[in-house]
């Protein structure tokens, strides 16, 4: 279907005051689609109205779902420009959370008695001879985004609203925002209107973690995961000849578990800030 803009007969009307803008109207015709109706709009019409700059435009539903009703404004305006159309934010946290191992990246030293040799014991951090192992806490990195969006009213409806909630702590099916598939998790955020406003604004919240691959545990190789699966280790105890013989709890299997599905991000269409 192609999509057209054209000018509506009474296109022009300007605002009085100190404004100093003129709004032109047009039609959208060919699209179902808010931001396919909002980018033609945008891409369709000049950049300036004699020696004035476009610094809003708009697009709003009719009664036919394939027209839209569209508003382009032209002026010297300061600091008026609508929400749907700033910049969005983008806000980065970088810290750090607790995670409880039980292998070590290293055996730096071992020390034994006298007569008795350590053992190997393949980084396990505090082993037992029953197999169980202590483990330890400790930091990791951990960062986290949130974007703040500013979108019109048209396109924040009920439907809409499902779509987010359908899409929390889903991972990401497909490359997004710079990330791997599995790489990504959204988190949840909020949406904000308030009841004369013409549009909203919106936040959302990603937790990203990389993916691992040729990750190594014991003498167990060539493990890969995603970012948000879930990687653990089973451990049984095994005699060792080391000097004198010794039951120690070694990796036997490494099992990684798919914690969350996949959604599809593409439905929440925002725009990349990359």
């Amino acid at each position: 279907m192609t999509v057209t803009v054209s000018l509506k007969h009474d296109a022009f009307g300007k605002e009085g005051g100190n404004n100093n803008a003129i709004s032109v109207g047009y039609w959208v015709d060919g699209t179902d689609d808010y931001e396919e109706a909002y980018d033609r709009l945008v891409s369709d019409t000049p950049a300036t109205l004699g020696p004035f700059p476009k610094f809003s435009v708009k697009v709003e539903p009719t009664d036919l779902s394939t027209h839209w009703d569209g508003t382009v404004q032209y002026g010297s305006r300061q600091g008026d420009q609508p929400k749907e159309e700033a910049d969005p934010t983008f806000t980065m946290d970088i810290g750090t959370t607790t995670a409880h191992i039980t292998q070590s990246l290293e055996t730096v030293h071992k020390y034994a008695v006298s007569g008795r040799t350590p053992a190997d014991r393949r980084q396990v951090i505090g082993g037992k001879a029953d197999g169980s192992v202590d483990g330890v806490d400790k930091l990791i990195a951990q960062a986290s985004w949130t974007e703040s969006h500013y979108l019109a009213k048209s396109k924040v409806n009920r439907a809409y609203f499902q779509t987010l909630y359908n899409l929390v702590a889903r991972m990401n099916a497909a490359p997004f925002r710079g990330f791997e598939r599995g790489e990504v998790l959204y988190i949840g955020g909020t949406l904000t209107k308030r009841r004369s406003a013409s549009d909203w604004e919106c936040q959302f919240k990603f937790l990203p973690l990389p993916n691992v691959t040729g990750l190594s545990v014991g003498g167990i190789t060539g493990i890969e995961k995603l970012g948000h699966d879930y990687l653990w280790v089973y451990y049984e105890g095994e005699k060792e000849e080391t000097g004198t013989p010794v039951m120690v709890p070694l990796p036997k299997e490494v099992l990684v578990e798919r914690l969350y599905t996949f959604g599809n991000y593409n439905a929440m269409k925002l725009p990349d800030p990359f």
